[in-house]
């Protein structure tokens, strides 16, 4: 099986393709975003509850967005709008939509995480 096909076959739910063009269908490249999406991000939805509990919802409007289109770069488009209704919510300034929207950001972004640290461990399983 080659790469693109391995990496389709562990991550059904993303949109592959659509990542890939953006990244002239190079799926070595994709899977290192993958990688340093997993390393990087897993403190984020602590982040952003502290911008949230300061009072910084303009930090966290903006964290919101730039985790928007990270998401939607790596073809995670359910996690993508979840980040983009929490960016509503904070440009509403609406507490109750903020909090139920964080906390839909925090459990997708834990779901995302399991789901490549899962995956990926399998892509070097079939390597």
């Amino acid at each position: 099986m080659d790469k693109l096909s391995a990496i389709k076959a562990v991550f059904p739910d993303f949109d592959i393709d659509e990542a890939l063009k953006r990244l002239a269908n190079n799926a070595g490249l994709y899977e290192k975003l993958l990688t340093k999406f997993a390393a990087s991000y897993g403190g984020a939805a602590g982040e952003m509850q502290g911008f949230i509990d300061a009072g910084s919802i303009q930090d966290a409007e903006r964290s919101a967005h730039t985790f928007k289109g990270l998401a939607g770069t790596i073809g995670a488009t359910k996690f993508s709008e979840t980040c983009r209704t929490l960016e509503y919510a904070c440009k509403s300034g609406d507490k109750a939509e903020i909090d139920a929207a964080f906390t839909a950001f925090a459990l997708g972004m834990n779901e995302l995480l399991a789901q490549l640290n899962a995956g990926l461990e399998k892509l070097k399983s079939m390597a």
